[in-house]
């Protein structure tokens, strides 16, 4: 079972194999409706957290790393049964963040560019 409401919070069922639909809109633009869209080669990383955690300690994270040019509405974050079956039913909390390479340093990943494309919300496991 996966429910995902208009807020954007999720309610799954412990150890289901389900996937998460990558629903972002353009915020920069209140009134654009269009899919955010993304370059080659950036990772787009979604991490599950318990409350009070920062996003460095996550209990689950994924990660989807763009082949092409793409839109938001063509991406899903895949779970397995391994996911979640060990863990507590309870509220935890997701962030879904934007990882672009700099094109203009080498290749040290600490000059990446971040952004963060949600705030925190609820990742409910039954």
């Amino acid at each position: 079972m996966l429910q995902i409401d208009k807020n954007g919070n999720i309610l799954v069922n412990r150890g289901d194999t389900f996937e998460i639909p990558l629903l972002l809109k353009n915020v920069d633009d209140l009134f654009d409706t269009t899919p955010i869209a993304f370059k080659a080669k950036d990772i787009i990383n979604l991490h599950i957290t318990a409350p009070n955690m920062p996003w460095e300690c996550p209990v689950i994270e994924k990660s989807i790393t763009c082949e092409e040019d793409t839109t938001a509405d063509k991406l899903k974050f895949t779970f397995e049964h391994k996911d979640t079956c060990k863990l507590f039913p309870e509220t935890y909390f997701y962030e879904i963040k934007l990882q672009r390479q700099n094109e203009e340093a080498d290749e040290n990943p600490c000059d990446d560019y971040y952004k963060t494309l949600t705030g925190k919300r609820k990742f409910i496991l039954m």
